[in-house]
């Protein structure tokens, strides 16, 4: 409990991520236990669904910035708290593309989208160029896999067949 809240390093680590919190949301988070800790959703009321979610993400990312600061004397950072969400931001952006939920994606990152400067919000918005050839890949991929998804059972009984045989035979020849 200590080194997650009451020490004096964490703690303004935790008022920093508040006070940013604030700025995105544009409305008052306050710094609280339950909802930093553990992602209790009842302090949330002024957020909608898709904040609430970004919230929940950005909570996940602070707490794994004291976790990996954990051993050092240095705390963690919103700046380093940035550097976690730029690393995550790629993946959603791509994991939303292959679900083709794109408009839920800019729901729920809309407040930060909005709240970046607007050159990185014109990246994340449209999406970031070298993640097409990713999708683009993956995406004929599974339309390979789809359509050829029906042969597999047939290829596995005939392998199967095939061993069974073979199994067969070696035993009458021994």
């Amino acid at each position: 409990m200590h080194y997650f809240w009451e020490c004096t390093k964490i703690a303004e680590f935790w008022s920093q991520f508040s006070e940013e919190l604030n700025s995105v949301f544009k409305c008052k988070i306050c710094k609280d236990l339950g909802l930093f800790l553990l992602g209790l959703s009842s302090k949330t009321g002024l957020l909608d669904s898709w904040s609430s979610k970004l919230l929940g993400k950005f909570l996940l990312l602070a707490r794994k910035c004291i976790l990996f600061n954990w051993i050092q004397e240095k705390p963690p950072s919103v700046t380093q708290w940035y550097r976690e969400i730029s690393r995550v931001l790629p993946m959603e952006t791509l994991s939303a593309k292959l679900k083709e939920k794109e408009d839920n994606f800019l729901n729920i990152w809309w407040p930060l989208i909005s709240y970046l400067p607007r050159d990185l919000s014109a990246v994340i918005s449209r999406g970031n160029d070298s993640f097409d050839w990713r999708y683009t890949f993956t995406l004929r991929i599974r339309r390979l896999l789809d359509r050829y998804m029906e042969l597999v059972p047939l290829c596995v009984i005939y392998i199967s067949t095939c061993l069974m045989f073979r199994s067969l035979c070696s035993a009458l020849w021994l």
